[in-house]
């Protein structure tokens, strides 16, 4: 549940996603060479992958189900505090990045320029 929560509010650094892969790869497949590349362990079952989580897709997406919690929300307390603090003068979706933006606000409000 923690990492899902993290996920969901911060934008997770591609290093950071890759380390994670590394050793997600290195639990299935020990110490014994790899049989699949990660990539492929990601694709769904489906389409004759093992259905694993392709983790920079999944931190997005949960970003942007938070960012539609803020558009369809706008009197929630959190959206009225994201107003105030990153957007004052325009809405969620037109929100200029700040000067010295926090990162949180790179990672909810312009994940992509993080």
């Amino acid at each position: 549940a923690l990492p899902s929560y993290a996920m969901s509010v911060f934008l997770i650094p591609s290093r950071t996603i890759d380390e994670i892969e590394k050793l997600l790869n290195a639990f299935w497949w020990g110490a014994n060479s790899y049989w699949m590349r990660w990539e492929k362990l990601a694709i769904s079952k489906l389409k004759g992958g093992l259905g694993f989580k392709n983790l920079s897709a999944f931190n997005l997406d949960m970003l942007g189900k938070q960012a539609w919690r803020l558009l369809t929300n706008p009197n929630s307390l959190i959206s009225r505090i994201y107003q105030i603090e990153y957007y004052p003068e325009a809405n969620f979706l037109n929100a200029p990045l700040g000067h010295n933006p926090s990162y949180t606000e790179k990672s909810l409000v312009h994940p992509t320029s993080s």
